[in-house]
């Protein structure tokens, strides 16, 4: 699933760490995990520019290679809707669901090879 959030990357990155993620800095972009049973949330943080943040959202299991048992769909959108969703009420960030809901839709591979994403103000 991929997310756009208007807040700086800090306040975004506080919100996954108040959730239970760990976090990790990586030249140009943030990763955040959360171990489950059977996998793990993984969500890629980066800044489109300095108050939007494009966020891939999605769950790993155990076992996984690419799109084989990697979900896009339904257990992160149970998760934004659960608790994402009420912390970024909690907190007035404003976001948008953008697409990636299959592996195929995804704009994994702009965080990782430093693309440049559109966002909302562009």
């Amino acid at each position: 699933m991929d997310l756009e959030f208007l807040s700086p990357i800090d306040d975004v990155v506080k919100m996954f760490v108040e959730l239970g993620f760990n976090t990790k800095r990586h030249p140009g972009y943030y990763e955040c995990r959360r171990r489950e049973r059977n996998g793990r949330f993984d969500a890629l943080l980066k800044d489109i520019n300095p108050r939007t943040v494009y966020c891939d959202l999605h769950w790993d299991a155990t076992m996984h290679f690419l799109f084989m048992g990697v979900d896009y769909r339904t257990r992160p959108r149970a998760l934004y809707e659960n608790e994402l969703k009420p912390k970024l009420s909690e907190r007035s960030i404003e976001h948008q669901i953008v697409g990636g809901l299959s592996w195929f839709e995804r704009r994994n591979r702009a965080v990782v090879q430093g693309l440049r994403i559109r966002g909302f103000s562009q």
